[in-house]
């Protein structure tokens, strides 16, 4: 549909952020596809199913298309591509809300260098924003930014409760020690700026963003992920 637009919704705009910043990335991005480690999809999946609802059907047709017009997809079985998800609510195969990056082209290789043209769904990306109290998540099954690749120690700044633990998520804030209070508030200012998307206030994300996606392509180079016959 060519009627459809990106909607001007500030939480949600990750996904262009990523983009203007890797645009003028002349360290990151090639625009010779032969150089490349990893190629970007710019799904704009957030223009077709806005904040809540399954980005699917559109990523889905974003690959084929891919797929169907350059090489590089097919040479690796899309492993080496991402895309970013950005939306509010988990959605099945989504990950964490607002800024979501998934390994699934313009071109992003020198850290990983990113090259015109995608990598099975690993979620890593980073939200849309921070703020500096402590954080508590409460999303079963679900990557905080950065966490699945170790970029950052939630640990010293945040708590991870299950769904379950919601009906009593009082008392099992009222019981932390308040010096522990204040050193996940001290972290919290520490790493703070890796989910921030604007550099003028300081932020990091973009980034962070770069370094989680090196450790995803160090990943697939040691074959630690995605499918491949196990070798004897």
């Amino acid at each position: 549909d060519d009627n459809v637009h990106d909607l001007e919704e500030p939480s949600y705009q990750t996904h262009r952020k990523f983009m203007e910043l890797l645009l003028r990335d002349s360290w990151v991005r090639t625009e010779n596809p032969l150089e490349a480690n990893l190629f970007y999809v710019p799904a704009t999946s957030y223009s077709y199913s806005s904040n809540a609802s399954p980005p699917t059907n559109q990523i889905a047709r974003a690959l084929a298309y891919v797929a169907q017009h350059f090489p590089f997809f097919n040479a690796s079985g899309g492993r080496d591509h991402f895309i970013w998800t950005t939306g509010g609510p988990p959605a099945r195969g989504r990950g964490p809300g607002r800024g979501t990056c998934e390994a699934a082209p313009p071109a992003a290789g020198r850290g990983p260098r990113a090259g015109p043209g995608s990598a099975s769904p690993r979620t890593f990306g980073p939200a849309g924003s921070c703020s500096e109290r402590t954080g508590v998540h409460g999303l079963d099954h679900v990557w905080q930014p950065y966490e699945s690749d170790g970029v950052l120690p939630y640990s010293e700044f945040s708590l991870r409760l299950s769904k379950a633990d919601i009906p009593h998520i009082v008392p099992i804030l009222r019981s932390l020690p308040a010096a522990r209070v204040v050193r996940m508030r001290l972290a919290m200012v520490r790493y703070h700026r890796a989910f921030l998307w604007a550099p003028e206030l300081g932020g990091r994300a973009y980034e962070f963003t770069i370094l989680a996606l090196e450790q995803r392509l160090h990943g697939l180079w040691g074959r630690l992920w995605g499918s491949h016959r196990r070798q004897r």
